[in-house]
């Protein structure tokens, strides 16, 4: 959270109709990190919630070798997400992520 926090404005976005991916680049050429933020306007129940992130944390360990190293993702789940299936939401971020050049 801390790292989080301390990423402020800047970044790249790129969007899809169910995601916002924002990419930070980050100095240290190591390792990238993955973060998923879904509102409470999305759905008010936490299960629900933590079923999206879990599902965007599997699409990211599964596409983890092909991403290129060294940035700080965040994904932003928009309005109606809530009623996707898991292959539309590996779609999606596999999209956002082929835009963002991120993969390799």
């Amino acid at each position: 959270k801390t790292e989080f926090s301390s990423l402020g404005r800047g970044g790249r976005s790129f969007h899809s109709p169910h995601l916002t991916l924002k990419i930070y680049e980050t100095a240290q050429k190591k390792q990238s990190k993955f973060s998923f933020v879904i509102s409470k306007k999305i759905s008010k129940k936490s299960t629900v919630r933590n079923k999206l992130k879990r599902i965007g944390y599997q699409t990211i360990q599964s596409l983890y070798p092909n991403i290129k190293k060294g940035a700080f993702f965040v994904f932003f789940f928009k309005n109606g997400a809530e009623n996707l299936d898991k292959e539309t939401i590996l779609k999606e971020i596999t999209n956002d992520l082929k835009i963002a050049n991120a993969l390799l």
